[in-house]
């Protein structure tokens, strides 16, 4: 008994080494391995997929056509939210880079860090 440990991959379950591995939802439904089984719509995002979605936002010119799709379309709300979330702090890091602009400058024309 002190052997047998429990494995959520015997049985219907296939080992998530294999290539073929497509995982299962609640109760051994099919899935995306995750466990959601719902709409389409309401998939939650993978944590590759945001770091995939946050390196395509951050290119320059496409990143900006990107960000502007997918947080106007509502294919899937997870994403869309995303998307919306950058634009928001995209708006902060230009409104702080606004209200520092002129302090660095004084500071810079004063001779206070003569460093830089």
């Amino acid at each position: 008994m002190a052997n047998e440990l429990y494995s959520p991959y015997e049985g219907n379950y296939e080992s998530p080494g294999d290539f073929r591995y497509q995982g299962r939802g609640a109760a051994g439904a099919p899935g995306n391995g995750y466990g959601y089984t719902g709409p389409e719509q309401f998939r939650p995002l993978t944590p590759w997929a945001y770091l995939g979605y946050g390196i395509l936002f951050s290119i320059p010119l496409v990143g900006l056509i990107a960000l502007g799709y997918y947080s106007l379309n509502d294919d899937n709300i997870n994403r869309r939210s995303f998307a919306r979330s950058y634009w928001c702090m995209a708006l902060v890091a230009v409104g702080l880079l606004l209200l520092a602009g002129p302090f660095d400058l004084s500071v810079m024309s004063a001779g206070a860090l003569p460093f830089l």
